[in-house]
């Protein structure tokens, strides 16, 4: 096979990583899977942590011990030597994106889709995979929602219309609960950056 490594993000203490590893397996055709690894090559050839080809390139990694990544349409927790793995999302729900670490790494967030793509929430579970992940808030019409960032207490997300006309930029608690409209009347094009005030407060 050849592969081709993407994603490459190294552990804190600068000891492991963890990584996409693009296989092509025939002509024109790939498939992704995650890799982790020892700097040092202790562990001999790198562990993979996905069982099936992974669905798209979104990867994250705590920085110490559990990578995070989308998997037959469930959000994986796994520790980055393959000893342990974890679903974390409830099944019923097509499509899963964006998984993103809170800042002390202790939870994950991710957008949640449903079979019909048209209501969407934002769900948390704990990075250890000790509980499955639970709603923010009950999901909503949303012709797209983007976590855009986890800042503070808060996360702070984009939803469109149904239609894709407008947009808007939303703040709901860490904890769960109701959300709130950051800028009304919506945006008539979609958000695509954001940035957020180190207090968090802006």
């Amino acid at each position: 096979d050849v592969h081709l490594v993407r994603n490459l993000l190294i552990s804190e203490d600068s000891e492991h990583l963890v990584c996409l590893v693009e296989h092509f397996v025939a002509f024109s055709s790939s498939e992704l899977r995650v890799h982790a690894a020892r700097l040092d090559g202790t562990w001999g050839p790198p562990p993979r942590l996905s069982l099936v080809p992974v669905a798209s390139d979104e990867l994250a990694f705590d920085g110490d011990e559990h990578a995070f990544f989308i998997e037959d349409s469930s959000l994986i927790s796994a520790r980055v030597d393959g000893q342990q793995r974890s679903v974390l999302t409830p099944s019923g729900w097509e499509t899963l994106s964006a998984p993103r670490l809170a800042p002390d790494g202790s939870v994950v967030f991710l957008v949640r889709s449903s079979l019909n793509h048209l209501r969407r929430t934002l769900l948390k579970a704990p990075a250890d995979g000790s509980t499955p992940a639970v709603e923010l808030f009950p999901p909503v019409l949303s012709g797209a929602l983007d976590l855009l960032e986890i800042v503070g207490t808060h996360a702070l997300y984009s939803s469109e219309s149904l239609s894709g006309g407008t947009s808007e930029l939303r703040s709901v608690p860490l904890a769960g609960g109701t959300s709130t409209l950051l800028n009304p009347p919506p945006f008539d094009t979609p958000i695509a950056r954001l940035g957020a005030h180190p207090g968090g407060a802006d």
